[in-house]
């Protein structure tokens, strides 16, 4: 699905940054998530994620916990490991992490590192996330590492240096 720059239909409660009780306990829960994240950390969706969630990427845009989970599937079928280091987070719930997998036909089957930031938001009475906009390069997530293209992009770096 492609990204819409569209509003979100949500109650204003909804969509409020975590507050300060609930940073500790959403970051936790992140971390737990995306630690090890596999189709085992699945089972453990529905604690971390609303029903009505909206996520985002530069990839696709997501509309509700089922469709979530089929979408983390799909992407761990397609992975051999993923896992997320959380660095930091700011008092507007922006959480900065690492992603580190390996996926067969990216890199030569070698691990790739990609920073990115999420934006969340939480429900203040569920306190599930209800909202998470995903920032990361693709250019270095995918891009860089395929073969004909990454030499392209390699290339023209080398040319702007």
């Amino acid at each position: 699905m492609q990204q819409s720059a569209s509003n979100i239909n949500a109650p204003k409660n909804a969509l409020k940054a975590v507050n300060t009780e609930n940073r500790h306990s959403i970051t936790e829960k992140l971390t737990q998530f995306y630690s090890s994240f596999s189709a085992s950390s699945m089972a453990q969706i529905n604690t971390l994620y609303a029903k009505n969630i909206v996520f985002r990427d530069p990839i696709h845009e997501v509309k509700g916990l089922t469709d979530l989970h089929d979408y983390f599937l799909g992407m761990m079928k397609k992975t051999s490991t993923c896992e997320f280091e959380f660095l930091d987070f700011s008092e507007n719930s922006f959480y900065t992490w690492k992603m580190h997998f390996t996926h067969p036909k990216v890199n030569g089957g070698k691990q790739v590192s990609v920073d990115g930031v999420s934006h969340i938001k939480v429900d203040d009475k569920s306190h599930l996330i209800t909202y998470q906009q995903d920032y990361y390069d693709m250019g270095s997530m995918l891009y860089e590492h395929l073969p004909i293209l990454g030499w392209s992009i390699d290339k023209l770096k080398n040319r702007m240096k």
